[in-house]
């Protein structure tokens, strides 16, 4: 699988290929994002300098929970989406915005079982 456009496109062109996959494969996937959030988006996305720059200094506490939803929404084939500008503005990085936001809900039963609903979206903001 190679690399994808960074945008909505191509997230969903991404996301197509990774439901196609069995449910032991994506676990692998899901699991890479949950444990790796910044290389996972590394791995499957074309980035430039700039947004590898950006990624790269985002605080860890905001790179591990994107991890953790990422991969509940991967394990559960739910949708994500990402919302930026078509173009990036020339802008200093800290100017930068990335929002995380999800309603994200799992339930687990007493026999293992465990089921997930909700959006995960992501919006840059220049």
């Amino acid at each position: 699988m190679g690399k994808f456009e960074f945008s909505q496109a191509g997230l969903q062109e991404l996301l197509m290929q990774l439901y196609a996959l069995s449910d032991s494969e994506l676990e692998v996937v899901a699991d890479s994002a949950a444990t790796d959030f910044t290389g996972w988006v590394l791995n499957y996305f074309e980035l430039s300098p700039s947004q590898v720059a950006f990624l790269q200094s985002l605080n860890p506490q905001f790179i591990v929970a994107s991890g953790v939803d990422t991969a509940v929404v991967l394990r559960h084939r739910l949708p994500i989406n990402l919302i930026k500008p078509e173009s990036a503005a020339v802008r200093p990085q800290t100017d930068k915005l990335i929002r995380r936001e999800s309603n994200l809900e799992e339930t687990s039963t007493g026999s293992g079982t465990v089921t997930a609903s909700g959006v995960l979206t992501f919006e840059i903001i220049d």
